[in-house]
């Protein structure tokens, strides 16, 4: 493999919600599909965000990894990131999303080493764009298993405060901030 076509797990997080993460995870998405001639999975982290962007991209009710792994049972955790090879859909723009899960209720159920096999199978044939919202449970688990994360913030004096205090927890974890590109959303809709 050259190294512009290295597999690639990336994550998009932020310090709140509303500062455009998830409309920079899609657009990042299709850029990089198109550019890389390679096919992006978005994972979204919480289930709340997964629809919106199947919707987007025109995919119809895609599976999640919690529904997956209930078919397949979690002995076979290791051997799925194989089996999904085709059963994920694609838009036409090179761009699928695969849902941790659909409901918020299974997210406690959805342990790191469960399911980091899977991930790890899957980035064999997809570059990894992992949405996840600050303080979520999975967010420290994206920053391990990641090559880089994209911090979206606004330019408002509260999402620079909580940026700040972020990066004050992330330097006292075992991350180093070179990781950590930030990215400051200047399109603000105004509010009605």
């Amino acid at each position: 493999m050259t190294e512009q076509h290295l597999p690639r797990v990336i994550t998009f997080t932020g310090p709140k919600e509303g500062v455009g993460k998830t409309s920079v995870v899609m657009n990042a998405a299709l850029a990089w599909a198109n550019y890389q001639k390679r096919n992006v999975l978005i994972i979204p982290l919480d289930p709340t965000c997964g629809a919106d962007q199947a919707a987007f991209l025109g995919i119809k009710n895609p599976p999640s990894i919690s529904e997956i792994i209930k078919s397949a049972g979690r002995e076979s955790v290791s051997s799925l990131g194989a089996l999904l090879k085709g059963r994920i859909p694609i838009s036409q723009w090179g761009v699928g999303v695969l849902p941790l899960t659909n409901k918020r209720s299974d997210v406690a159920k959805m342990a790191p080493d469960l399911i980091l096999p899977i991930f790890s199978k899957l980035s064999q044939n997809f570059d990894i764009f992992i949405d996840v919202d600050s303080y979520f449970p999975m967010q420290v688990f994206a920053f391990d298993i990641s090559d880089n994360v994209f911090w979206i913030t606004t330019p408002n004096v509260a999402n620079i405060n909580a940026t700040t205090q972020m990066f004050r927890e992330i330097n006292n974890l075992h991350f180093s901030t070179s990781k950590f590109d930030i990215v400051v959303n200047f399109l603000i809709f105004p509010a009605r």
